[in-house]
Parts: C-alpha cells; structure tokens; sequence
C-alpha cells in the first residue's frame, strides 16, 4: 500500500495499492532548502498538511508554503519518515488499515516509515538524488 491521490482531484490522499496507478507516482521536487514539494504525476497537485495543524494531509497547489515543504529523515535502506517543514509532524497511515493517510508525530511507528522506490528516471526531480542507486 502507498500514498494515492484520488482517481480525480477530490483535495484528498489515501492508503490504497498503488500497483498500475499514476496516481501514486510522486516527483520530490527539491525547494532549495533540504525540502521538497511531493506533486503527483496525475493531477499535478502536492502533499500538503493543513495550513494550521489539524492532523491531515491534503492535496493541493503548493503555493510555496512550508507546510507543502517535506524532508526525508532516513530510518532504514529505502525507507524514510517524511516531515513537514512548518510543523515538523510526519506522513503516517493508520495504527489499523483504514485507507486514510494522516499527519502526526511519527515517534517510533511502523506506520510512519514509508520504502521510497523510484519508477522512472527519465525526469531529474522525479527524485532526490541521494535514493538513486
């Protein structure tokens, strides 16, 4: 399971399988401050958590906002936390499957550690340079 944007643009993300779903291909667009913008290769939208913390992520137009501004903390061999630049909390899926994607503090959950696998490279930001193997 992934992070999914919606089969049409509905603001949303979700914990869904993302085997044959462009909608679960991400660009790391880099910021230029050790972040990056995560847009989805089907509608052209960003990961976003809420402009005041309310514990989601959304999927919208990044506007250049730190709360759309993302860095990776490695945790494993391709496997990372992703964490929001304004309010330091991280991408999570539910303690139980759910098909929801949430924005809290990581700790030391499983559920916060997402594997990070690059699908094509025939785009320079389609990932930070440091996953390429």
């Amino acid at each position: 399971l992934g992070v999914v944007a919606g089969n049409v643009h509905d603001n949303n993300v979700y914990h869904q399988e993302i085997a044959g779903r462009d909608n679960g291909l991400w660009q790391f667009i880099p910021t230029g401050d050790g972040h990056y913008e995560i847009v989805d290769i089907r509608h052209g939208k960003a990961l976003v958590a809420g402009d005041n913390y309310d514990g989601r992520v959304y999927h919208q137009d990044p506007r250049g906002r730190d709360n759309a501004k993302w860095r990776l903390v490695k945790v494993g061999d391709e496997r990372f936390q992703i964490i929001d630049k304004k309010h330091g909390y991280a991408i999570v899926s539910g303690d139980v499957p759910d098909g929801r994607i949430y924005h809290q503090a990581p700790g030391r959950r499983s559920n916060a550690v997402w594997a990070l696998s690059i699908e094509s490279n025939t785009v320079d930001a389609i990932a930070p340079r440091e996953l390429v193997v």
